[in-house]
């Protein structure tokens, strides 16, 4: 593995006086929310088109296709990194955190990278043709410029409408774009303007961009996986105009364009891929071995599966344990069968047990777990399927206590006792049969 690393670099900034000022209202807090360490971030892809790498906030940098893994920065950074850059050669890439900090692997070299403390973190890099230099981009529009890369303006100092989510370049253009959350475009260098959202209602924020071949075109991704084009950039589909595979509805974060093939692939926070045009790569993210993703989409309102209270197969608890992981802890509910029909909600009062007695948990907010047809006993063999504890304290980072409250009549309900009301995600895993809820942390 060829690692190219430095932390001390010459540094090219500089602020563009706008003769056009931009004027509202500050943009909302949420968008400088920091991912989980799981979460994917970003994607580039490989000048063949038949491969990408897909970066997660923790450095780890996962394949696709035909690329080939040069290294990552996973557990080498304890700042959330934003931004991959592939190499034009096809042999390396860049990352790049949120604070400017450089990572080079592969054919990649570091040129230069922030050294200074920043008014708003960094939100995404792009290479120059040469593969020389690249350029980084800040969330106030600030641009720095780095190796080959020349700076020719951004908008720091400007008040944006809303803040800026990306920067792109394209081959054989002096110049780059960036993009804000509400789609709008600020170009510079020879790069030209050919449209935006900035006055379309969006659905979803505007989260990449990515340019066409030529750079006489784009494409903006919204985080429901709308997909908007513009100039020579054709109109190849979206989440919302091809079948949707995935296993859940997170919110896409990357978009690239396949540069062997008319096409482009954007990515979501779980690292599914999805294809347009003559593009293609696998959609489902590989296993990495020691890592552990989220079971779906993150959320406090109740998870309710169609069979709740209606009686189907009863199923039978043989295991009770949580564990915790990088951005969530994880509740397991393991049966020997049935249907695993549940209802997972947060409550205001501690359920009551068949006496009446109410069952009280540690912590500052109560996630009741209650399968409608689920049982931890045998009443044919006359003996516990469950042998575990009915109240332990786990050691997570949010879930501070379990304990069970009911288990009568086929109703079977366990209580989670958390630091506060934090978003939760609810599935279902088989061989064997689990009813997993992962508890957000980061």
């Amino acid at each position: 593995m060829d690692v190219n690393r430095s932390r001390v670099g010459s540094l090219c900034v500089g602020l563009l006086i706008a003769s056009v000022l931009v004027t509202a209202p500050a943009a909302d807090a949420s968008a400088s929310v920091s991912p989980a360490a799981w979460e994917r971030v970003d994607l580039a892809v490989t000048p063949s088109g038949d491969g990408a790498w897909v970066l997660a906030a923790d450095g780890r940098v996962t394949t696709r296709g035909a690329a080939s893994h040069h290294g990552d920065a996973a557990g080498r950074t304890s700042r959330p990194v934003v931004g991959i850059a592939g190499h034009p050669s096809g042999a390396g890439y860049w990352l790049v955190d949120d604070r400017g900090g450089i990572d080079a692997f592969g054919a990649a070299g570091v040129h230069g990278q922030v050294g200074i403390a920043l008014n708003q973190p960094i939100v995404g890099i792009a290479a120059t043709e040469s593969g020389n230099g690249y350029w980084l981009a800040a969330r106030d529009g600030g641009v720095f410029a780095f190796g080959d890369a020349r700076f020719l303006g951004g908008m720091g100092g400007v008040r944006l409408n809303q803040p800026v989510v990306g920067i792109a370049s394209a081959r054989g253009h002096d110049g780059y774009w960036l993009v804000a959350r509400d789609g709008g475009v600020f170009t510079f260098g020879s790069q030209q303007f050919h449209g935006s959202t900035g006055h379309i209602r969006l659905n979803q924020p505007i989260v990449a961009m990515s340019s066409t071949n030529s750079g006489r075109g784009y494409w903006l991704l919204g985080g429901d996986g709308g997909v908007f084009s513009f100039g020579d950039a054709p109109f190849l589909g979206s989440a919302h105009t091809v079948p949707d595979p995935r296993p859940s509805g997170n919110r896409f974060v990357g978009i690239e364009t396949s540069w062997s093939h008319q096409g482009y692939y954007a990515v979501d926070s779980r690292g599914y891929t999805l294809s347009f045009g003559h593009a293609s790569l696998p959609v489902a993210p590989p296993a990495t071995p020691g890592v552990v993703d989220p079971i779906g989409e993150f959320g406090t309102h109740p998870r309710q599966s169609p069979g709740f209270l209606r009686g189907g197969e009863v199923a039978h608890l043989t295991n009770v344990r949580s564990g915790r992981h990088p951005g969530f802890d994880r509740i397991v509910l393991e049966f020997g069968n049935g249907d695993l029909d549940h209802r997972v909600r947060y409550v205001d009062q501690p359920p009551v047990d068949p006496r009446g007695v109410p069952t009280t948990v540690a912590g500052s907010a109560m996630l009741e777990i209650h399968l409608s047809s689920a049982t931890g006993w045998d009443f044919s063999a006359s003996r516990p399927t469950y042998a575990g504890p009915h109240r332990f304290a786990p050691g997570g980072a949010v879930v501070r206590e379990l304990a069970r409250s009911q288990d009568f009549e086929a109703n079977l309900v366990w209580v989670a006792g958390l630091d506060h009301r934090a978003p939760f995600a609810v599935g279902i895993l088989h061989d064997p049969m689990r009813l997993v809820i992962d508890v957000r942390t980061g």
